[in-house]
């Protein structure tokens, strides 16, 4: 007959709780088993025992090793389960391999001489009977093992105290499959055809496992309380399809060759070699995004929970239990991509003393174990995220486990316009998506895909092609952080211009170019057409409508278009200047004032007429403005409320 010595899930100690079973049942005088290896087929033990054997089993393997370790220890124990009546399955299966140490399930009023080892289930309404016995193994140096369901009621007093807090309430599919062996001596053949039992109990699972039935009987009934739950495949973005994330995507797109050779049966999984690797960076460099992606790459499902998430749980047994959950889920589930972000959160070994370093040692404990036991299932590749890699215990780095870390950094400007020209496509030129670059510095490549997928639904819903001008909309530049009231001010500045450039037919206006607007006209000669005098005086309307926009909705000018070469005072009066002295157009007439002697002499003259020049076009382009004062005050308004700022396609009049 098949036996279960090398099930798969199991480990030392839960052999040698199922050894002591088969020992016990082949101790009665009803019994006709005389190997202890046969498996429990006699009545008195059912499969519901032998998975709350392993359930305890794995549950005590990382602090004890060996029933005599378990036998022999003076600590207070306190293990979690699914449900009360799966506390009392194991109450019974402790009480059968502690016996001989004198093991006693609720003693009643006070501890006999016999009564070496206590094992208390639920909380009830004897806990203060309870925690007194408990209170009193402790003087006598005795071990207390208390089995409970967390979400019924927990024995606050006694967990507080507990040396070590268990997690024994998770069955998997490996536990069930022991199960089936231990009970009738072989696999059903339908087994894949259920699904996960980690919401269950072990008592659930009783009434399922009779004799005289065969286990795919016995599968067929238990198809209604673990029913298979079908992968979906959904298209999603792939690493191949990507850019800007470095060593990780040579890794990802490495792992991706094997995992496919894999899949076919021409690769063992111990050959596969990126099985787990833990990404670290600053926030925003794209760990978390990364592990979607992979998936995505793989064809698998995507797990994705993080250390955060399991310290929410109120006890320390709470958190243990989010922790198997999870892993189980993966294992269970593989081929997929388990990501546990935010790894930083179980602090070092090395980092912890105190009345809180056994605490964070259970927890460090049950992670290597769930890290090792994750990295040897088959299809399940394991990716850990951190923000500080140099917090996490080395022991979790070690070979086996996350033995490959990978430095995240964000994209470069060359990476970023690469990432913009795969999005974007052969609609806009490199070139210009270059000048964009710079405003997307931290970035990663999944926000540019959504900033790009945003752009062109803008476009598409205002029924305007997709353009340069559509991305930079999309980009908040320092002007969206400024306070309302400045960005008010800028506003009106700029929108004074565009009203005055409109009326005076100096651009075209596109309603979504963006809000880079300089102040300044483009001086290019445009092809067939010839600056005139009024071109000059036009132009600088436009560029002294800035400041005509702030006196009339504010009363006054800021030091906004001035104050350095390039300003719009600065080129304004270098126009004017240039009207004045050197195009026969100014107030001297038809005379070159640029003349080295004429220069010399009449400096007064020239910053007076330049002067007039300048005050003639405020004083025109505040007409205009007043004229179109409603028109003004929509766009300031539109604009502060970050909706963009319509600003000059190429003029249709420029000035060389």
């Amino acid at each position: 007959m098949v036996t279960s010595k090398s099930s798969a899930g199991s480990n030392p100690l839960t052999e040698l709780i199922l050894q002591q079973l088969r020992a016990n049942v082949a101790s009665e005088p009803s019994s006709e088993v005389d190997d202890l290896s046969e498996p429990i087929s006699v009545p008195g033990y059912g499969a519901e025992h032998v998975l709350a054997a392993h359930l305890i089993g794995l549950a005590l393997a990382p602090h004890f090793q060996s029933l005599n370790e378990l036998a022999t220890t003076t600590q207070f124990i306190a293990i979690t389960v699914r449900t009360t009546e799966d506390a009392g399955l194991m109450a019974s299966v402790l009480k059968v391999v502690l016996s001989a140490s004198g093991a006693i399930v609720e003693p009643q009023y006070q501890l006999r001489a016999q009564d070496k080892y206590p094992i208390f289930i639920g909380s009830g309404s004897r806990i203060d009977e309870r925690l007194r016995l408990a209170a009193d193994a402790g003087r006598r140096g005795l071990p207390v093992v208390w089995l409970y369901d967390p979400e019924a009621s927990a024995p606050a007093q006694f967990t507080t105290v507990a040396d070590v807090i268990v997690d024994a309430s998770t069955l998997t599919r490996d536990m069930l499959a022991a199960a089936f062996v231990e009970f009738f001596g072989r696999m059903p053949a339908n087994f894949s055809d259920l699904g996960s039992p980690s919401k269950l109990a072990a008592s659930d699972l009783a009434l399922h496992f009779r004799r005289g039935r065969s286990p795919e009987a016995c599968v067929d009934s238990l198809k209604s309380l673990m029913p298979k739950e079908p992968v979906k495949q959904v298209d999603r973005a792939r690493l191949q399809d990507q850019h800007g994330y470095g060593e990780a995507r040579v890794w990802g797109l490495e792992l991706a060759q094997d995992f496919e050779i894999w899949r076919r049966g021409q690769l063992s999984w111990e050959e596969v070699d990126h099985r787990s690797v833990l990404l670290a960076g600053p926030p925003g460099t794209g760990k978390t995004s990364f592990a979607g992606l992979l998936a995505g790459t793989l064809h698998v499902p995507l797990i994705a929970s993080s250390v955060a998430e399991w310290n929410t749980q109120d006890y320390l047994s709470g958190t243990l239990k989010k922790m198997r959950m999870v892993f189980n889920e993966a294992m269970e589930k593989a081929p997929c991509v388990l990501l546990v972000d935010e790894l930083d959160g179980i602090s070092s070994r090395q980092s912890i003393s105190g009345r809180y370093a056994e605490y964070w040692t259970q927890i460090v404990n049950l992670m290597l174990e769930l890290v090792t036991q994750a990295t040897t299932t088959p299809g399940l590749v394991l990716v850990g995220a951190t923000n500080y890699v140099e917090r996490i215990d080395p022991a979790l780095t070690r070979s086996g486990r996350l033995d490959h870390t990978i430095i995240m950094k964000l994209p470069s400007s060359d990476e970023i316009t690469a990432i913009l020209a795969h999005y974007a496509g052969s609609s806009i030129a490199k070139k210009e998506l270059r000048t964009l670059a710079p405003k997307l510095q931290g970035k990663t490549g999944a926000d540019i895909e959504k900033l790009v997928r945003a752009a062109r639904a803008t476009a598409r819903r205002a029924g305007r092609p997709f353009s340069i001008s559509a991305l930079h909309q999309q980009v908040p530049g320092v002007f969206e952080k400024l306070p309302p009231e400045v960005r008010r001010r800028i506003a009106t500045y700029r929108a004074g211009q565009v009203v005055v450039a409109q009326a005076l037919d100096m651009m075209d206006v596109a309603a979504e170019e963006i809000v880079d607007f300089s102040g300044t006209l483009s001086r290019t000669l445009e092809a067939g057409h010839v600056p005139t005098g009024q071109d000059y005086n036009d132009a600088i309307a436009v560029l002294m409508a800035g400041r005509a926009a702030e006196e009339i909705l504010f009363g006054g000018a800021s030091l906004l278009g001035v104050g350095s070469n390039y300003s719009d005072l600065a080129l304004a009066t270098a126009w004017a200047r240039q009207i004045e002295t050197r195009s026969g157009l100014g107030e001297a007439g038809l005379v070159d004032l640029e003349d080295p002697v004429l220069r010399t002499i009449l400096p007064a003259a020239i910053v007076g007429s330049v002067r007039r020049r300048l005050d003639a076009a405020i004083a025109r382009a505040s007409g205009i403005l007043l004229d179109r004062r409603e028109e003004m005050e929509a766009i300031v308004a539109a604009t502060v409320r970050g909706a963009g700022l319509a600003a000059p396609q190429p003029p249709r009049r420029v000035l060389n």
